[in-house]
């Protein structure tokens, strides 16, 4: 809430006592002057320096679920005026985006115990949420911390026999199918070889048939017989010709994929027993820490499902409501520590104020006016803006004891 700031800075500097005031005609010139004396009488002399500002919280904590408590801007807390609009614009502002990243889990309120205006004691119990989201996250990134302590394990130590034993298997399955693929290419030439030399005698008994007949002046009707068998074994010695190359072109493709299997075990095998780099290690090492960080995030998520007060204060502010989904931002705002009031003074006030001065504050919500002690000055100035070119700086007085009635709520 914004209030009237008066008389903040009020001095009172003492001048001294005992003291006598002579007073005379200073045209007087000889020693027969007559002069009057009187006593001089003790009092204080006193300065004051004024100016209109606000008062809020100077500490006000920001609380969510899932996420530890947050100082946020008491400007942004404090309920005001339209004059300073802006500054609670801008505190709302940076609250929204710094809530919005700290948590993407779903909290629906299970219970909102308390009210703006209540007054609460360190650790009371303000709100709680169903955590059932933030276990489910707290289980998914146990169980990666659990894979990756796994994998360092297993980089350190080198592999076990049941690993060793795998990959000597699988070496030893591609050389039986290479063994198997070199025996089958054999058979499988010599077969061809068998088909093509069976063609070929055909295709040499029918020439030697029709050169004997034609010797022999066999009749014409046989001759074309003997020359039409000869043509038709010549064809098939070129189809089987050609089926035997492409059969055993074939084999020798599964002889040489079966040679790049046995290369590829071989490899795999001489990964799996070889021992794991230093660049491996400390990868397995750093993947480990990262997890690490993201358990204990989500187990500080599931214990932040029940929000408490951090410190003795005020609830300034309560964004919640039992049976819907928490927003992103604060749900619940707590005002702490002493009220202070905030004042733009004129550069030649700001010269007769020091720390620790007395201050009088003027609160005009609840026409009152407050002590209170003057704990900051701002050292570099900010202009007014107007054309005069006067500058002022921001004063801060600390109020020992502030009223209940217009405080921020």
């Amino acid at each position: 809430m914004k209030l009237k700031l008066a008389a903040l800075g009020l001095i009172i500097v003492g001048i001294g006592a005992g003291a006598f005031a002579m007073v005379g005609p200073i045209w007087a010139s000889n020693s027969g002057s007559n002069y009057i004396y009187a006593q001089a009488t003790v009092g204080a002399v006193s300065a004051q320096s004024v100016a209109t500002g606000t008062i809020a919280a100077s500490t006000v904590y920001g609380l969510k679920f899932g996420a530890t408590p947050d100082v946020v801007s008491s400007a942004g807390t404090a309920a005001g005026s339209s004059s300073n609009s802006s500054a609670a614009s801008n505190s709302s502002s940076n609250s929204s985006s710094s809530a919005a990243g700290s948590s993407t889990l779903t909290w629906p309120v299970k219970s909102a115990t308390v009210a703006v205006g209540q007054t609460v004691k360190k650790g009371d119990v303000l709100a709680t949420a169903d955590d059932s989201a933030a276990q489910l996250q707290l289980t998914s990134v146990q169980a990666g911390l659990a894979s990756a302590q796994a994998k360092l394990a297993t980089d350190q130590g080198g592999p076990n026999s049941t690993v060793i034993a795998q990959a000597r298997d699988s070496v030893n399955q591609a050389q039986n199918s290479l063994n198997q693929s070199v025996a089958n290419q054999k058979l499988t030439n010599q077969q061809n070889a068998l088909t093509l030399s069976q063609a070929q005698s055909s295709v040499t008994s029918a020439q030697s048939k029709l050169t004997t007949d034609t010797a022999a002046a066999a009749p014409q009707p046989t001759i074309d017989q003997d020359q039409a068998a000869l043509s038709q074994a010549q064809a098939n010695l070129a189809s089987t010709q050609l089926k035997v190359d492409q059969s055993n072109q074939q084999a020798a493709q599964q002889v040489t994929s079966a040679q790049l299997q046995v290369s590829s075990a071989q490899h795999q095998y001489d990964l799996k027993v070889a021992p794991a780099a230093s660049a491996t290690v400390l990868a397995d090492q750093a993947q480990i820490a990262t997890a690490q960080a993201a358990v204990a995030s989500a187990q500080a998520a599931v214990a932040a499902s029940t929000i408490s007060a951090p410190t003795d204060g005020l609830i300034v502010a309560v964004n919640i409501i039992a049976g819907v989904n928490a927003p992103s931002g604060y749900a619940i705002e707590e005002s702490v520590a002493p009220m202070v009031a905030n004042a733009s003074f004129a550069e030649s006030a700001v010269a007769n104020l020091k720390v620790g001065q007395a201050a009088s504050v003027t609160v005009t919500a609840a026409n009152k006016t407050v002590a209170g002690t003057l704990a900051q000055i701002v050292p570099v100035a900010s202009s007014t803006g107007s054309s005069s070119g006067v500058v002022t700086y921001t004063v801060t007085a600390t109020l020992t004891n502030p009223p209940a009635t217009g405080c921020p709520a």
